[in-house]
């Protein structure tokens, strides 16, 4: 069944800046459905429109945030001799970009009125040519993220191009090195290859480029170190270097980027000692150094001048010492994780100073007195705990060499999301006030000495998806009819004593061998094949 034309998409259409009457485009007819190089779907809306005009005096063209998909002729670019903004972003084009400019790989590029190109978030592919940009002396800004282009990112971009304040080749299949000539963009603002394949040292002259406020460039290959040179670009707010091989140390003057509001280094092969300078980045909100190899003693730095800081990630490390007592002076801070270090003592008291704090991760160091630690918690109202990721972790005190009773303070932790005491020495029974944390969503006692029953009183954790008590010394019924039957019996295993779904063993069975055990034990003779 056929639709007739959308009236608005109609409208539009014939909005264009070109001549509709012309005999080589024919869009006469009532229904534009029926227009030469024009379809629609099945609700008589525009579907595709794929038109060959040479529009040589349009200057502004968008066709960015809609559905076109396909190629686009050969020479598409090389039409537009007065284009100053071209913007086909967030579509599904598709096609090699040189042919775009020319059927024989020769061209004159982008025009030298363009000022911004912007074609992110589509499917073209190809190697981006150095002679796209000799004749854009205007352009201002360039973003080609989100394709599968290939090769090497052209060399000495701003040399036609001395005023560009953005580059973005970010989300692409680039290989080779970061492109030299950076230096000389003395309007470059924003420099973005970040996802690539890029690899090589960070050239040098990067940090010539002085008016940079953010260098992205995550997830490459990238080695070496980073220059204390650096601390030229006193503009930059933001550096992401996460995710490559840098090694070596941090920059010892870095302190002396006061704008730095965003520094991310985590997932690299850093080393050595924090700078003491770097407390001098009293703007910074996120600090993330999180899988590298750096030490000493933490407890040392003063933090106290990060107002602004809200994300602090230092995990997986060889961080020592104690927990920063100065960390409390940063009343912004929402999130810390300094899990698997090798820190030791308390957390100290002056936490509960930290009223937005609502991620708080230690697990895996060597920290003392639990109970100290769950009636520090439980004084911070905002604590729930969720992930840096926005996927629920928790409080997380695993594999610390904590010993005793679980704490039954752990019961006023009302908004706790997880807990995760696994890998630790507690003995006893578990304690029914865990039952109080109807919020829970992940529950892990496991590798414990834990003695006991399961409380019945758990069949109130009604939102509970994660559970395991295995390996400690339980015995007795799972609580049966309860949402403890969901879970795999190997959250249960390493529990001689435990019994009932979903462990394969009833309870009868066990009840029965206890009762033989004690027959045996009071009558004349002791019936070893029983036992």
């Amino acid at each position: 069944m056929s639709h007739a034309c959308n009236q608005i998409d109609r409208n539009y259409l014939l909005s264009l800046p070109f001549n509709t009457a012309s005999p080589s485009l024919n869009w006469s007819a009532p229904d534009c459905c029926n227009w030469e190089s024009i379809s629609c779907d099945h609700k008589g809306r525009r579907e595709c429109t794929s038109l060959y005009w040479k529009p040589t005096s349009l200057s502004h063209l968008n066709l960015s945030h809609n559905a076109l998909s396909g190629c686009l002729p050969v020479r598409f670019f090389s039409s537009f001799n007065q284009l100053e903004v071209l913007d086909l972003s967030n579509n599904h084009l598709a096609g090699d970009i040189s042919l775009l400019f020319s059927s024989n790989g020769s061209s004159d590029g982008w025009p030298s009125s363009i000022r911004l190109v912007d074609i992110s978030n589509n499917d073209f592919n190809g190697i981006i040519q150095s002679w796209f940009l000799q004749r854009a002396q205007k352009l201002d800004k360039l973003n080609v993220s989100h394709n599968s282009f290939t090769g090497n990112i052209p060399n000495y971009l701003c040399m036609h191009s001395p005023f560009v304040r953005l580059l973005d080749f970010s989300f692409n299949d680039h290989s080779g090195q970061i492109p030299d000539g950076l230096g000389a963009c003395s309007k470059l603002e924003i420099f973005r290859a970040g996802f690539n394949s890029l690899s090589g040292l960070i050239p040098h002259d990067i940090y010539s480029a002085t008016r940079l406020e953010e260098i992205s460039l995550p997830s490459n290959n990238l080695t070496g170190p980073i220059s204390n040179d650096i601390v030229n670009l006193t503009k930059l707010t933001c550096l992401e270097l996460y995710e490559n091989e840098l090694s070596g140390r941090l920059p010892v003057d870095i302190g002396k980027l006061n704008r730095l509001k965003h520094l991310f280094l985590d997932t690299n092969h850093l080393t050595g000692s924090l700078p003491p300078s770097l407390m001098n980045c009293t703007n910074l909100m996120t600090l993330k150094l999180g899988l590298n190899f750096f030490e000493g003693d933490i407890s040392t730095l003063n933090f106290s001048r990060l107002h602004q800081l809200a994300t602090l990630d230092l995990w997986n490390n060889k961080f020592t010492g104690s927990f920063p007592v100065s960390l409390s002076s940063c009343k912004s801070l929402r999130a810390i994780r300094i899990a698997l270090n090798q820190l030791e003592g308390q957390i100290p008291p002056e936490v509960v100073q930290l009223k937005f704090l609502s991620f708080f991760s230690l697990g895996y160091n060597r920290l003392t007195n639990v109970t100290g630690a769950i009636n520090i918690l439980m004084r911070c109202k905002s604590l729930s705990f969720k992930s840096l990721y926005n996927v629920g972790p928790q409080i997380s005190l695993e594999n610390n060499g904590l010993s005793g009773n679980i704490p039954l303070e752990i019961g006023h932790l009302k908004q706790l999301y997880g807990l995760n005491l696994s890998h630790n020495y507690f003995s006893g029974n578990i304690p029914d006030q865990i039952s109080k944390l109807t919020n829970l969503e992940r529950l892990d006692l496991s590798a414990n000495q834990l003695s006991g029953e399961i409380p019945k009183s758990f069949i109130s954790l009604h939102f509970v998806h994660e559970f395991s008590v295995a390996n400690n010394n339980l015995c007795g019924a799972i609580p049966s009819r309860t949402q403890l039957q969901s879970f795999d019996a190997s959250a249960y295993e390493g529990n001689p004593g435990l019994c009932g779904a979903p462990l394969p063993y009833d309870c009868g069975h066990i009840l029965h061998s206890n009762k033989d055990i004690q027959d045996e034990e009071d009558g004349p003779a002791i019936r070893w094949s029983h036992i």
